[in-house]
């Protein structure tokens, strides 16, 4: 008797894995701040990963929208990615990116010159996150400074730094004396007909806005001119007046303007 026997095989494929309570893990680097200007690459490094396969799939999404491994960031901001492995577990970390940002140093208008004996403020406008540090130590916003030089102001912050020069002159702003021009004012004449003195005339020199005025005792004006050429014969209204003493005001300034002190005084007229 022929006895037979069949044998079944099956074959499948086993996949083992590493027990652990942690999967894997996402890290970014730290947060950190940067320059204007400068670039920082992200990475996404799995790290501690227990769910290894042969073939593993790992899907990135970035908070960009990006599906790299690694992005590439400009500016500041929060940034996150979250990392799949074959669809059935994920891990995101997180990362804050600051940036310094450069910035422009304003002067404030500042006298280029200062008087003898008061002071001037000095001042620059920048962002308040920004550091000041003036040539005479302060490190405000405004300085006040009490004789000229040239003076700097250095404002600078992490990544960007300025030095600005201001310089102020220093003068004499007292005003100018007043120089009294001298002038000549003869104290007697005779206008008797004979060519000698007879005509009563003031010598001025370098002297503007002249005016002479002659008053009898009485106070009547007998004369007045502003021509410090013309003369005074004696005469008031066509006809010769008295013997005696006259009053003389004479009101001038120099030739650029200013004022000289008036001049008062009594004549004597002799027939």
């Amino acid at each position: 008797m022929f006895q037979s026997f069949y044998s079944f095989v099956f074959f499948d494929d086993f996949h083992f894995y590493k027990c652990s309570d942690t999967l894997f893990t996402v890290q970014l680097p730290a947060d950190t701040t940067l320059c204007e200007g400068e670039t920082l690459q992200l990475t996404a490094q799995v790290i501690d990963s227990t769910y290894m396969l042969e073939n593993e799939t790992r899907h990135y999404l970035w908070s960009t929208g990006d599906t790299t491994p690694s992005i590439t960031v400009n500016q500041a901001g929060t940034y996150w990615v979250q990392v799949s492995i074959d669809g059935l577990y994920s891990a995101y970390d997180t990362i804050v990116v600051n940036y310094i940002y450069n910035f422009s140093p304003q002067i404030a208008p500042y006298p280029d010159t200062l008087c003898l004996g008061q002071s001037a403020w000095l001042g620059v406008q920048v962002p308040q996150e920004v550091s000041i540090l003036w040539s005479n130590g302060d490190s405000t916003a405004t300085t006040q400074i009490y004789e000229a030089g040239v003076y700097y102001v250095h404002t600078y912050n992490e990544c960007f730094s300025y030095t600005d020069t201001l310089v102020v002159y220093e003068k004499d702003c007292s005003p100018p004396p007043v120089v009294d021009y001298p002038i000549y004012i003869p104290n007697a004449f005779t206008p008797n007909g004979d060519g000698v003195n007879d005509c009563f005339q003031v010598s001025a020199e370098n002297v503007a806005d002249y005016h002479i005025q002659i008053f009898n005792r009485w106070g009547t004006m007998v004369y007045s001119s502003t021509d410090p050429k013309e003369c005074w014969d004696g005469q008031y209204q066509g006809k010769p007046v008295q013997e005696g003493v006259y009053l003389y005001l004479i009101r001038y300034t120099d030739r650029d303007g200013n004022p000289q002190t008036p001049k008062r005084g009594e004549i004597v007229l002799y027939r």
